[in-house]
Order: structure tokens, then C-alpha cells, then sequence
């Protein structure tokens, strides 16, 4: 699956919903339309009703859902637009750093790279400067159509500790040194870059992604410079980084105590790694859930549809019992009947029966329950399953 529709659908919990959802539909749909063509007494319930309104009251009350029905639909089609076409939400975290960048180093003929030691951090160079590690046989030689002269470090490892401090030694060629020749000053280029395949290093000003910003500097002296990461997340899946590099100053102490031998390395460049990066993160501008509490709240005004025309009558049986457990469901209404004849008979034997005007009394509430009950079943109470069930001994 794409990531962004991934990402929109609110990933495995929104695809569960779905497919979930689907597949209760799909099961409610084919049973309705088995038990619509086996009982007639469906048939006359869904299609065959009559209506207890005014032609003028149905008139207005179909004009009206049909405009609710027309705007679900568009609110349902212009989300769905949304989801597809509008360009993500930003989110902007502050995340710890991972994985350290990748350094292309470039040089002029009159100086060449000499060594790579790395630290965990400024103040454990500063501290303890022979404690470190020793990166130079991961610089391998790159060549690049505009200048041969450049070594590379393609970082893919992930680091335990985020953050540290790189510093790059350089040292003179010999015959500048022992001749003291007087040329141009010597240039030093690093670029700082992501680590993704979609980065071109052999461009005079390497380039990649329009989210993976190059850090360049161009030094000709030692000097103390800190790069600063930034990450952009986007829907696909890729996280694409970019650089800034900074100059900070220079060293304030000798470094020959990085290197015991004074001569092997003249010019040093410090580059101190952030710990934290900020993170621009892709966010689905509608998402599932989005859409679904806008339905929901867009469903809200069909209370006006009922404000406005009633409610249809209450259905104390359900789905359930017209359609699915329907000889379970007639049995336990049967005998809950049964139970209720049972008590009226037991009141009515500690009744006397003697006295006329309770006999009339009597005869005059039965009336009116009868009517009572015709007028609940034809405005109010849904009592399609009760006739059905007292009416029909089988299914």
C-alpha cells in the first residue's frame, strides 16, 4: 500500500475500521435481502406502510431530505477531495539525532586529507583529546569531474550516542614545506549532506532532494565550525535531511596533543554534530477519522429533519429479531406473554366476581387498552414482530 494512503487512513487501526465495517455491511445486506424474499409480512413492512401525513406535510418532508441527502453527498465528496488533492499538514518536533551525515572533503593540490578522529562530544575533545576513535579508514577516495582531489565518508551507521565532534586533520604537501614556497593559500571544501541515494556529490555544489539541504564551508585555515540538521518526514515514508554549517571560531590551545607527531597534520577543522534536530513532519491534511467526525457532526442537523416531521415509530425488536434469531426471539416473546395472561388471571381470581359494576368497570378499561393499543401501533410502537409472532405459530 502507498504510505500516504497509508498515513490517511490512519494506518492499521483505520484499515481494520474498514475492512471490519465491509465486511458487518456486506453480512447485514445479504441477509435483509434473504429475509425480504422468504416473509411477505417484510414486504408489506418496508414498502406496503401507510402514511399518516398530509399530502402537503409529505411534499415538504421530501423536498427537505432530499436537500440533507444532497448535502451528505457533498460533504462526503468534497472530504474525500481533501483527502486526495490538499497538500499535508506541518508538524514541526524536536527529535534526537540518529545516524551521522555523509562528508564529502575536497582539497587543493597544495594540502591533503590526513585523518578523521571522532569524540563524543566538544567537551570530551576538549578534556581527554586522545580518547577517540579513529574514522579515517571509513574516507574513502572520490572522484568527482570537477575536482579528483576529494576523499568521502558515506555514513550508514547509527550512533549511541546522537551528537559529537568530527575533526579533520590536513597537512602541507613536502615541497611547499621544505622549500617555503609562497603560493596561493590552500582551500579546504566540506560539504555535509543526507545520506539517501537521490544525493548527486559529483556537482560542483552538491545537490539532492529539494528537501536535503547541502551544508557547504570553504575554509583555508584552521577553524571550529558547527552544522546544524534539520529533518523533513514526508507522507511517502522518506525522511530527507538537510545542513547548515556555521563558523564558530578557532582553536584558543595547540592541538599537538591530538597527534603525537606535531608534523603530521598542520591545519585542523572541527565540526561539532548536533544532538537534537528539528523535524518538519508530513501530516495527512484529512484524515479517516477527519472525515468520519465530519460526517458525524453534519449528521447532527437531520434533527432538524425530525424536529420538523416526527420520528419514524420505536422498534423494541430490532434488526435482530425481524431477521436473523427469529424463532429464538418469538419463543422468549411468547412465553413472557404467556407470564403476563398468567398474573392478569391470578389477579383477576382474587377479584369479586360477584359485583356488576366492576364487570362493567372492567369491560370499559379493556376498551379503552384496545384502543389504546391500536393507537400506540399505528402512530408510536413498531408491533410488526407481535403480530407476527402471536399471528404466525411457524416461521
Amino acid at each position: 500500500m502507498d504510505y500516504k494512503l497509508y498515513e490517511t487512513l490512519n494506518r492499521l487501526p483505520g484499515i481494520f475500521a474498514i475492512a471490519a465495517t465491509m465486511f458487518f455491511g456486506i453480512i447485514i445486506i445479504v441477509i435483509f435481502i434473504v429475509r425480504i424474499f422468504q416473509f411477505p409480512h417484510l414486504r408489506q413492512k418496508y414498502w406496503q406502510h401507510d402514511n399518516t401525513q398530509s399530502i402537503p406535510t409529505r411534499i415538504l418532508k421530501t423536498i427537505i431530505f432530499l436537500l440533507l441527502a444532497a448535502g451528505l453527498i457533498g460533504v462526503i465528496s468534497y472530504n474525500v477531495y481533501k483527502m486526495k488533492n490538499d497538500p499535508p499538514k506541518f508538524l514541526v518536533a524536536v527529535e534526537r539525532s540518529k545516524e551521522p551525515p555523509s562528508i564529502l572533503i575536497c582539497q587543493s593540490d597544495d594540502i591533503t586529507f590526513n585523518t578523521v578522529r571522532y569524540y563524543n562530544s566538544f567537551n570530551s575533545f576538549v578534556n581527554y583529546p586522545k580518547q577517540n576513535f579513529d574514522l579515517s579508514g571509513d574516507f574513502k577516495l572520490f572522484q568527482r569531474e570537477s575536482d579528483g582531489n576529494c576523499t568521502f565518508f558515506n555514513s550508514t551507521m547509527t550512533m549511541d550516542n546522537p551528537g559529537g565532534f568530527y575533526l579533520l586533520g590536513f597537512r602541507k604537501v613536502l615541497l611547499e614545506l621544505f622549500n617555503g614556497m609562497s603560493g596561493s593559500a590552500s582551500i579546504i571544501s566540506v560539504y555535509i549532506g543526507d545520506t539517501n541515494n537521490e544525493m548527486n556529490w559529483n556537482l560542483p555544489m552538491p545537490q539532492g532532494n529539494k528537501f536535503s539541504d547541502v551544508g557547504f564551508l570553504l575554509a583555508s585555515s584552521s577553524g571550529i565550525f558547527q552544522y546544524t540538521e534539520t529533518w523533513h518526514k514526508a507522507l511517502n515514508g522518506i525522511n530527507y535531511r538537510g545542513f547548515q554549517i556555521t563558523s564558530i571560531g578557532n582553536f584558543l590551545f595547540d592541538l599537538v596533543s591530538v597527534d603525537d607527531n606535531p608534523m603530521q597534520s598542520s591545519t585542523w577543522i572541527g565540526l561539532i554534530a548536533p544532538t537534537n534536530v528539528i523535524a518538519q513532519v508530513e501530516n495527512p491534511s484529512l484524515t479517516l477519522a477527519d472525515l468520519l467526525s465530519n460526517v458525524g457532526g453534519y449528521l447532527s442537523i437531520w434533527a432538524i429533519f425530525g424536529f420538523l416531521f416526527g420520528v419514524k415509530k420505536a422498534n423494541p425488536f430490532g434488526f435482530v429479531s425481524d431477521f436473523i434469531f427469529i424463532n429464538q426471539d418469538k419463543a422468549k416473546l411468547r412465553k413472557e406473554l404467556d407470564k403476563m395472561k398468567n398474573d392478569r388471571s391470578s389477579k383477576l381470581s382474587n377479584l369479586e366476581k360477584g359485583e356488576e359494576d366492576n364487570a362493567i368497570e372492567t369491560n370499559s378499561l379493556s376498551n379503552q387498552s384496545i384502543e389504546l393499543r391500536n393507537l400506540l401501533a399505528k402512530y408510536y410502537v413498531d408491533m410488526d414482530f407481535y403480530e407476527h409472532a402471536v399471528k404466525t405459530p411457524d416461521v
